[in-house]
């Protein structure tokens, strides 16, 4: 079986594919790492992130394609530190890619929550990361940011 040709939304993750210097802050905490991403074919992106400290809590893989029979954005995040796979669906508008999941509330009451994580392509190389979380009010808040700098 042949591969589909890719499209225009598949050429646009393939400009995350490098290596990038992360630093987030997550309420206060920060951190700094790196991840490394690299393509899947020409259809998928694979991304791999350490923290600096070494921790093997501080690792986590990221992966993304274009569902060209959905018409969206689908992939999945794994971090070391939780026992949940986090599923995406999503859309591009501009270069902002707005990725949602659903999985449990900060507030450990078992309730599922909403979560989105919003990636600006700020030039080939910065991107940001904005995350959210849907509160039970409906109101959506920002509880991580993190800055990607390009290291090659």
């Amino acid at each position: 079986m042949q591969a589909p040709a890719p499209k225009p939304q598949h050429d646009w993750l393939r400009q995350w594919v490098g290596e990038w210097h992360i630093e987030s802050n997550a309420g206060g905490f920060k951190m700094t790492g790196t991840e490394i991403i690299r393509p899947l074919g020409k259809l998928w992106i694979i991304g791999e992130g350490n923290d600096d400290r070494g921790s093997e809590n501080g690792q986590s893989r990221i992966t993304l394609g274009y569902d060209p029979a959905k018409g969206r954005f689908v992939g999945s995040w794994v971090g070391a530190m939780m026992d949940m796979q986090w599923v995406y669906d999503g859309e591009l508008e501009g270069n902002t890619l707005t990725l949602h999941c659903e999985g449990p509330d900060f507030d450990g009451s078992g309730r599922i929550a909403r979560y989105k994580d919003v990636f600006e392509l700020v030039d080939l190389d910065h991107r940001v990361l904005h995350a959210w979380t849907e509160n039970k009010d409906g109101q959506w808040t920002e509880f991580m940011t993190a800055q990607y700098r390009r290291v090659q």
